[in-house]
């Protein structure tokens, strides 16, 4: 996906779209991870760098 340039400067950074994040209470967190066998943690923490990634 390319990002648009700003058409009045072009050495401003490109706009990039980052996904919005929702946040989960402890307590939910941990009854995902023990439900799915600690599969939720893995997911969580991929997603997480992903949008980490995104925002750089």
């Amino acid at each position: 996906m390319d990002a648009p340039l700003a058409a009045d400067n072009y050495f401003d950074p490109p706009l990039v779209y980052v996904e919005e994040q929702a946040l989960l209470s402890t307590g939910r967190f941990v009854a995902l991870c023990a439900a799915t066998g600690g599969v939720y943690a893995l997911w969580w923490q991929y997603e997480t760098w992903r949008f980490f990634k995104q925002w750089e």
